[in-house]
């Protein structure tokens, strides 16, 4: 079996973040356009969940991509850095569900 740096279930889930950040849609509000509860996204988004293929493709459908594309890696990169989680060049807190973080000085 070949290693890969990183496995299959972490390209899908950041990317599907990464599109979800693109969006500006919350976990939930993925969850409600494709009929799938929002701590299932979260663990998809983690890489510590299987995705079934039907569960990919309407993915895929939402976000008008193809169910190939959510396999590639580093397929959206845009402006979202995948490994850390930045937009417009701001941190995104992991719990904020895509929501841009406010800094209290």
């Amino acid at each position: 079996m070949i290693k890969v740096k990183v496995g299959i279930r972490q390209i899908i889930g950041d990317n599907i973040r990464c599109l979800r950040y693109k969006a500006e849609w919350s976990q939930e509000t993925l969850g409600e356009k494709t009929g799938l509860h929002q701590d299932y996204i979260g663990r998809l988004e983690r890489g510590t969940e299987n995705i079934g293929v039907d569960n990919l493709a309407n993915i895929a459908m939402v976000f008008k991509v193809t169910p190939y594309n959510l396999l590639m890696e580093r397929f959206c990169n845009g402006n979202v850095l995948l490994d850390g989680h930045k937009l417009d060049g701001r941190k995104l807190d992991g719990h904020t569900n895509g929501r841009k973080k406010s800094k209290s000085k």
